[in-house]
């Protein structure tokens, strides 16, 4: 693995950390055995500070940060969708979704079930009102799973909270 700014990468620690680079080039091998690009503020391999899961106290600040940043995120937030490759990337996934979705609506048009479908989703506005929890329409098997992938009818649509369809994500819980 490499840093993407190479510009960030010095020659020597010695070096970078003059510099103010956040980066430098090592020939010593890590414990884990990689020879890597090494980090200037602790010495640490890119390559194990890229893999290591992040720390409660460091996931603990950056909520803080977050929090007294918002104007700052929000700005880096928009930088960041408006980049083309972030942009082709989720038009890429639109599409893919888009189709998934028109496979499955040909099928309800053939048996004539758009109706059935239009009220699923009918249920889950009036949850939402009712309740004042955001719901969504979840497809229990998803559109485009890693093992499966469902269709867009009736009988794969179910009502559920915003939180749960976040956590449930791409998956599918059931088996066959």
């Amino acid at each position: 693995m490499t840093p993407k700014d190479k510009t960030q990468i010095g020659k020597s620690w010695k070096d970078s950390k003059t510099r103010g680079l956040r980066f430098y080039v090592s020939s010593k091998v890590c414990p884990k055995g990689h020879l890597d690009y090494r980090i200037t503020a602790n010495g640490g391999c890119f390559t194990c500070g890229m893999t290591r899961p992040l720390s409660t106290k460091h996931k603990e600040y950056t909520k803080i940060w977050r929090s007294r940043n918002v104007e700052e995120k929000k700005a880096y937030t928009k930088e960041y969708q408006s980049r083309s490759e972030v942009k082709a990337k989720r038009c890429e996934a639109e599409r893919r979704r888009f189709l998934s979705k028109l496979r499955g609506s040909k099928i309800t048009e053939n048996l004539g079930l758009e109706e059935e479908i239009q009220d699923i989703y009918l249920e889950c506005q009036k949850k939402t009102e009712e309740t004042g929890v955001r719901h969504h329409v979840d497809h229990i098997v998803p559109l485009q799973g890693k093992n499966v992938s469902g269709l867009h009818v009736p009988w794969n649509l179910r009502v559920i909270t915003m939180t749960e369809n976040i956590i449930k994500s791409n998956t599918f819980e059931g088996g066959f």
